[in-house]
């Protein structure tokens, strides 16, 4: 601060330097797009633990590779991860969406899960309480919890969230629709009128509402127009290093239409793309035919395969390149790529198998071998 001079002399006053520290960015952000339980669709969400992806996306799932991918992406060290779930609706007449009808006059008041998906049916079976012990007449407090009030004297369950004092009038600032939407993490107001009143008492989820969507197709992994949805709603992240695209299905393949894609999307991101081998193939000779290729000439494309070990050797440590594959179009700039070395696994194998082996790479789910292919020219 300015010194205040109080008689003759020399003052020294030090001015603090224009000169900043330059702030290091992260290098090893991974995003994962592919399918999840629950959680928002399309939006690009940060997380740095696999409970958190548990508390926004549902955890591990049968129908979902990337819960498997991000289990075992934090159980080996992963640190932080960008999450884009893409979702496929099912092409029959059935509502995505979780809803219940609660009770009102002149009609019901419909309200729907946050998020697409069976989740808020089944498992977690949501129930939501309504009732009037509020701060004013005309205003409704909505409890959210797991099943219905059980037989007195039991406890009801606890409640996963209270949304306190909300109104059924549009002009109000407590108005239902905009508080659901800004504070609920479960629910949201559906279609249709508004009712004038609700009946307090604890509404089940209509029966069969909601359902998981289909495996995603190329149309919803990487569709025509980047319209920030698939993996280009990673437009909307800061910044990530590394993309990983956990197949559509346990056995199943992302299309080599969808690799060459993304590849070239993350050339431009300047980030890597991790790729997994199609699912036949076998031999680290098998490999190459089903990589894409280059996004340009310039940038180089590097493939490493490791082979599987036995069952009784699976770790983490010791594996060696079996094959070296690059772009046949040589980068007219000189180019390196950087390895980043998983753990190879032996045949896959089922979910609970895998959850409880932490030894067991990002992508033993995806193939026998694995392959590590950079787009980013250095």
């Amino acid at each position: 601060m300015p010194v205040s001079p109080k008689y003759p002399g020399v003052y020294i006053e030090e001015i603090p330097s224009g000169v900043r520290t330059i702030t290091g960015v992260s290098t090893a952000t991974t995003a994962f797009v592919g399918r999840a339980r629950k959680g928002p669709v399309n939006t690009p969400t940060i997380i740095h633990s696999y409970a958190e992806y548990e508390r926004i996306f549902g955890g591990l799932w049968l129908d979902s590779t990337m819960s498997v991918a991000l289990n075992q992406y934090f159980a080996n060290g992963g640190g932080e991860a960008v999450i884009v779930r893409v979702f496929d609706p099912l092409p029959v007449p059935l509502a995505s969406f979780v809803q219940w009808n609660l009770p009102g006059l002149p009609g019901n008041l419909a309200i729907v899960a946050a998020s697409p998906g069976s989740w808020a049916r089944d498992p977690d079976n949501l129930h939501l309480k309504v009732d009037t012990n509020t701060k004013a007449a005309g205003l409704y407090n909505i409890t959210v919890q797991r099943g219905p009030d059980p037989a007195p004297p039991a406890p009801a369950p606890p409640p996963l969230e209270v949304i306190r004092n909300v109104s059924l009038v549009a002009a109000n600032p407590s108005f239902i629709t905009t508080v659901l939407a800004q504070q609920s993490q479960y629910i949201r107001v559906g279609g249709g009128a508004i009712p004038a009143s609700l009946t307090a008492g604890t509404t089940a989820p209509v029966a069969l509402s909601g359902n998981d969507g289909a495996a995603y197709t190329s149309a919803t992994l990487v569709p025509a127009t980047p319209d920030r949805t698939g993996i280009y709603a990673l437009d909307e992240a800061d910044i990530f290093n590394i993309l990983v695209i956990p197949p559509p299905a346990f056995g199943g393949d992302v299309a080599a239409g969808d690799w060459g894609k993304a590849a070239t999307y993350c050339a431009n991101r300047r980030a890597m793309l991790l790729v997994d081998p199609a699912n036949a193939a076998q031999r680290p000779d098998q490999v190459p035919a089903t990589v894409p290729a280059a996004p340009t000439p310039e940038h180089v494309l590097l493939l490493i395969t490791f082979a599987a070990p036995s069952e009784s050797d699976r770790v983490t440590t010791g594996f060696t390149p079996s094959a070296t594959f690059t772009n046949p179009a040589p980068s007219p700039e000189p180019s390196s790529t950087a390895l980043v070395l998983i753990a190879a696994t032996s045949e896959p194998r089922s979910g609970s198998d895998i959850e409880n082996d932490p030894r067991v790479s990002p992508n033993a789910i995806c193939g026998r071998y694995f392959a590590f292919c950079s787009s980013v020219p250095c």
